[in-house]
């Protein structure tokens, strides 16, 4: 009888993960889809003021939806939402990527373009990551591609030759960052994989599952961030390039856990 209501109780949970997982993939072909059209808009002198129109709505719209997706999230603190289909915790997620989409479009144009086809992708593979394998690779993948992130506009700003003034700032957050992803790695440690913070609690890391892989990560983005102040041409260039074999390794070695533990 227990083992009957349990497998009747699965089948909801797989449903609704099921439908979650098809919106994702369905709200990232349309992103990609608008990117499409932004590029081909760009294309054209006569249509660059309908890219940055565009590019201003994404970013309006954005913004009013991190202000509603905020009080949605407050007013459902202590709800059961693991039956819905569009989480508060994931609609703010949402709200906030489309104001971030928005504001890079409008700063850095084609370059933003190049990095949404890069991280649109990029965030479903790291959910695909959380839902598949709830792993250490979730908040390792998901941390390198933030500081990927960081590292791409950076060198596009180094490009544009406005990086100086800005040098200090961005290596000593990247560096910070780091330092923080760290910290959450190492009280994840203390937490049997989870990480704690007053009465909220999430699970990064399966039971007494090692955390220096991802404390690997997070020392790799202090040394950038630290190198980035001093030599910035040369990390920017070579960072992105660490960055990627590293996720390639951690990748590998997380995989091979999986198999033969």
């Amino acid at each position: 009888m227990v083992n009957a209501r349990n497998k009747g109780n699965r089948k909801p949970a797989e449903s609704v993960a099921e439908a979650r997982l098809t919106l994702y993939i369905t709200l990232a072909f349309a992103g990609g889809f608008l990117l499409v059209f932004l590029y081909r808009a760009g294309n054209n002198v006569h249509r660059l003021p309908l890219f940055s129109r565009w590019a201003t709505w994404i970013a309006m719209a954005g913004a009013v939806f991190t202000l509603f997706s905020g009080v949605w999230a407050f007013s459902a603190k202590k709800k059961d939402v693991s039956n819905m289909l569009l989480t508060p915790g994931t609609g703010l997620f949402l709200s906030l990527f489309t104001l971030f989409c928005g504001l890079i479009l409008k700063f850095f144009y084609f370059d933003a373009i190049k990095l949404l086809y890069v991280l649109l992708p990029g965030v479903c593979v790291v959910y695909l990551i959380r839902r598949i394998y709830a792993n250490g690779f979730y908040p390792t993948s998901a941390f390198l591609l933030f500081t990927g992130t960081q590292l791409f506009l950076a060198d596009r700003m180094l490009l544009w030759e406005i990086f100086a003034p800005y040098r200090l700032w961005m290596g000593a957050f990247i560096a910070l960052c780091g330092a923080g992803f760290l910290l959450i790695c190492l009280r994840c440690k203390k937490g049997e994989g989870m990480l704690r913070v007053g009465a909220w609690e999430q699970r990064l890391f399966r039971k007494d599952e090692s955390v220096v892989p991802a404390c690997l990560a997070a020392a790799a983005a202090m040394a950038l961030g630290g190198a980035l102040i001093v030599r910035p041409a040369y990390v920017l260039f070579y960072g992105l390039i660490g960055l990627s074999a590293l996720a390639v390794c951690l990748a590998i070695y997380y995989t091979s856990k999986l198999i033969y533990d």
